[in-house]
């Protein structure tokens, strides 16, 4: 008696759970799908951004791949530059003896200069410099190895998260060191520099000495060729991302979204449900195999979309959704949110309502962010010249020109020129590199160039007769004076 009694309690409990077992399967299809990261999580590291940097910093990356506003605002900002540079004396005392001009060592000058020029070509430093620079603005550090062979030069980037800032070697940059225990496995060991192969085997062995260790596994690289570049104002191991204060706005915007998304599956669920009679005691009259045979027979045929429901209960309708133009306008506002808190004015990706001088006004201000990148890179090469020479003569500057005002900067610099000011300078706003301009200029002037193309006869290029004074004709010293003046006198007769 007692195993029937039990078996009548489990068939009772699955007729009690038959409608929710029924309708599960289908509807955690529409549950919301959460984000890796909440707005919540990321404003709780922020509140320490130096102390969980390296969290934020996964934070950056993982936006950067999924968030297309936060894609192209660090695209925008980093490939805003055109890294145009000339190069300029380091010291007037070094041109000459005792500071007179005329003694100038025109050799030794121009020797140097196309020195330090093919060094700078060689780092191909403006593609190097937009993929360097994307990931700085990211995860605000990168760290770089040059090596360099008689084929090229290589700028490699180690892993930010096998590294750590280690000393200050000027405005931006720093020496750093690795985290050895990372390059256990052959196939990160074989993608390191050779240098680096070598401490990693030293450390192995036993062989550095303690103060080759900033902590414990972390080897500091004292190579030249080594360098972290970072956009911190504060020092600290790890740097943080420079835009990591609209992360909870874009996340924020992104769960918005995933909200939407399923809103959208869950409104336009169809259920069927199927009552079934019942008994005064609310038992059922029907059979209960009966009652699930249909079920199920009802529940094999139904489209996707659609879901089926049966029990005795009656069954009302309500609707919980929000109202589209609400779910519009949040998301409206979220986006603005997050380009205003990012200082980056919308109209320039996908606006329509500001004008043009509102537009231009904003990229000013963009251009303030992207110039930390023309500091840290200006930095970087002079940092470079000097690795390779002592005390150089020549030392980068870059133009500081976007893609937004290169022609107004070229402008200016054609101005200049033509009252004496830098040419070379010009030159850059034309997107010359160093070695190019002087190379070309070289070339047009040995080769006799002007010759063989000789210029279009306009009013800019054709002169009047030299043995004829400057300044308005006289009509007495012309035959045409002498006509104009025979034909009045005729008139008058």
């Amino acid at each position: 008696m007692s195993d029937n009694k039990q078996q009548q309690e489990e068939i009772k409990e699955k007729k009690h759970l038959f409608a929710e077992t029924a309708v599960a399967g289908t509807a955690t299809n529409y549950a919301f799908n959460p984000t890796k990261y909440s707005a919540s999580s990321v404003v709780s590291l922020l509140e320490d951004p130096q102390k969980n940097a390296a969290s934020l910093q996964e934070v950056s990356l993982w936006l950067y791949y999924n968030s297309g506003i936060y894609y192209r605002l660090i695209n925008n900002f980093s490939g805003m530059n055109r890294y145009d540079m000339y190069l300029f004396p380091s010291t007037i005392n070094r041109f000459s003896k005792g500071g007179k001009k005329k003694n100038t060592n025109a050799d030794k000058l121009l020797k140097e200069y196309l020195d330090i020029a093919q060094g700078i070509e060689k780092l191909s430093w403006k593609s190097n410099f937009r993929t360097i620079g994307t990931n700085l603005m990211i995860l605000g550090e990168v760290f770089l190895f040059k090596i360099e062979d008689n084929s090229g030069v290589i700028i490699k980037e180690i892993p930010s998260n096998y590294c750590k800032i280690s000393k200050v070697i000027n405005d931006g940059l720093y020496k750093y060191s690795i985290n050895m225990s990372k390059l256990g496995t052959a196939a990160i060991y074989n993608m390191m520099p050779k240098k680096i192969q070598d401490l990693y085997d030293k450390h192995n062995t036993g062989s550095l000495p303690p103060e080759a260790y900033s902590e414990n596994n972390y080897v500091i690289i004292e190579d030249k060729e080594a360098v972290c570049l970072s956009l911190n104002q504060f020092i600290g191991t790890k740097s943080v991302p420079p835009m990591c204060y609209i992360f909870p706005s874009i996340i924020r915007l992104m769960e918005e979204e995933e909200n939407e998304i399923a809103e959208a599956k869950a409104n336009n669920l169809k259920l069927i449900h199927m009552k079934y009679p019942v008994d005064d005691e609310g038992e059922s009259i029907l059979d209960e195999e009966l009652i699930r045979k249909a079920h199920n027979s009802a529940k094999a045929n139904l489209p996707q979309g659609v879901a089926i429901n049966t029990n005795c209960l009656e069954l009302t309708t309500h609707t919980l959704q929000r109202v589209g133009n609400v779910a519009a306008t949040n998301r409206q506002t979220l986006t603005e949110l997050v380009y205003n808190n990012a200082g980056v004015n919308s109209e320039i990706f996908n606006g329509n309502n500001s004008n043009n001088q509102a537009i231009i006004s904003g990229l000013t201000a963009d251009e303030v962010i992207s110039d930390t990148l023309n500091n840290v890179f200006e930095n970087y090469v002079k940092y470079d010249i000097k690795t390779r020479k002592k005390n150089p003569l020549w030392l980068p500057r870059f133009i500081r020109n976007t893609k937004y005002n290169e022609n107004t900067l070229e402008e200016q610099a054609y101005k200049g020129a033509t009252v004496g000011l830098s040419r070379m300078k010009y030159l850059a706003t034309q997107h010359y590199s160093p070695l190019e301009a002087l190379s070309i200029l070289e070339f047009e002037t040995e080769s006799g160039i002007d010759e063989l193309f000789v210029p279009l006869a306009t009013a800019f290029t054709q002169s009047s007769n030299t043995q004829q004074e400057n300044g308005r004709p006289k009509a007495n010293d012309s035959d045409s004076g002498k006509e104009v003046s025979d034909n009045k006198n005729s008139t008058n007769e």
